[in-house]
């Protein structure tokens, strides 16, 4: 387009030479003479403004002549100009700071991926992705995988692991007193049955007759015994048992708590010592890296695996759930007001922070950039981006200097 125009600029050029020249034989008309200097006028209007844009860029035919070739002489007045103009006035610091505290990016993101999930397009290709990655055979990964974790699953401390995950002391108290409550209730149900009651009166008059005591002590036992029958002496001890098991079941009694710090001090003692745990863990550690290195985990792998892809390709697991959850998660997100809030004000305050700390390098890319460029290229660049409208102007000169020569010219032979 620019070479065109300049071609334009050349023809009125010639045009206005041509016509003065093909005017100066017939000077005695007047007609000629008025032609004659508008076509003057028009050629010194085209040639000046020729000379104007020429000098923009280069030297008029080559003739250092002074004030010419302004651009490759104040390249970085007008590289620094440019920078200026860039950084300070185009891209303002100020000004993009402020429209980016208006942007709603987090709703737009929403938007767009509530659009995109719901789509169609969106929905075929994941299920195809999906499909694709359940259709491959575990064997090769698993095979690549399993001596990384083979040698993770025996190197790691399992017994401090469980201890970790069990929470320390509190929950170590909070186990024991369930496991106490449980025994607790257990007993009481079985100490209160009627076989509970005959058994220990039974084992009781056992125990008694069967001590060794003095003629008259021995007397008075057996007499004891002989009043007493098996479901009496049963039915006090299991009223003693079931008194002493509400006991231990009352919170805070010292019976409980007795029995609680029993039980703790002999966990401490067994977790505590360093050849108990070392022996767990190297158990843990034998029986888990026993297991991954069997066939057993691959072989549930891929009936996990198949089950999958059988329910994706036919049980409609990602058009049923999948998709619905992911769609009903997205228009939640999108009402959560709050969210969407802190999401803005991360994302803006981490563009801004970006910005501020990045804002001077934009002169400096626009500076790199320019410098990149030969004098050359520089010139051919901005012919090429503004050549149009400074070839407009040689137009323009020639066509401006032939309507005033036309009046300048009239003008003098009124007054001749």
């Amino acid at each position: 387009m620019e070479s065109k125009t300049r071609r334009i600029a050349g023809i009125s050029l010639f045009v206005m030479g041509a016509g003065f020249v093909a005017m100066l034989p017939f000077q005695e008309y007047a007609a000629a003479r008025l032609l004659a200097g508008a076509f003057e006028a028009g050629l010194v209007g085209g040639l000046a403004d020729w000379f104007a844009v020429t000098a923009l860029f280069r030297h008029p035919l080559g003739i250092p002549i002074p004030h010419t070739a302004l651009l490759p002489r104040n390249r970085e007045k007008m590289t620094q100009a440019l920078v200026t103009i860039v950084q300070n006035n185009l891209l303002n610091k100020e000004s993009l700071v402020d429209k980016l505290r208006e942007l709603e990016v987090a709703e737009r993101l929403m938007g767009a991926a509530r659009k995109g999930l719901s789509s169609p397009r969106f929905k075929d290709t994941a299920k195809a992705w999906v499909l694709s990655l359940l259709s491959r055979p575990l064997d090769k990964a698993w095979g690549a995988a399993l001596p990384q974790l083979s040698r993770f699953v025996r190197s790691r401390d399992w017994a401090d692991g469980l201890l970790s995950v069990a929470g320390g002391e509190p929950a170590v108290r909070q186990a024991t007193e369930k496991l106490l409550d449980l025994a607790v209730d257990k007993g009481t149900h079985w100490v209160v049955t009627d076989d509970a009651r005959r058994m220990m009166g039974k084992l009781a008059i056992t125990a008694i007759g069967g001590l060794k005591m003095n003629g008259l002590m021995q007397f008075a036992v057996n007499a004891a015994l002989n009043y007493f029958d098996e479901d009496q002496i049963g039915s006090a001890i299991q009223l003693a048992l079931v008194t002493k098991l509400r006991e231990i079941s009352l919170e805070g009694h010292p019976t409980r708590e007795s029995i609680l710090a029993y039980l703790k001090k002999e966990w401490d003692v067994h977790v505590q010592s360093p050849d108990n745990r070392d022996k767990w863990n190297a158990k843990l550690q034998e029986l888990l890296g026993s297991w991954v290195e069997s066939d057993k985990p691959l072989a549930l792998l891929e009936e996990l695996r198949a089950k999958l892809h059988d329910q994706v390709e036919n049980g409609g697991l990602l058009e049923k759930r999948v998709f619905p959850f992911v769609e009903d998660t997205a228009e939640k997100l999108s009402r959560n007001d709050r969210l969407l809030g802190n999401v803005n004000s991360f994302l803006q305050d981490t563009t801004v922070r970006f910005l501020e700390a990045n804002h001077s390098r934009i002169g400096g890319l626009v500076r790199e950039n320019i410098e990149k460029m030969d004098n050359d290229t520089l010139i051919a660049l901005v012919e090429d981006k503004a050549g149009k409208d400074l070839q407009w102007i040689r137009v323009n000169g020639a066509v401006c200097g032939f309507f005033l020569g036309l009046v300048f010219t009239t003008v003098r032979m009124l007054l001749a």
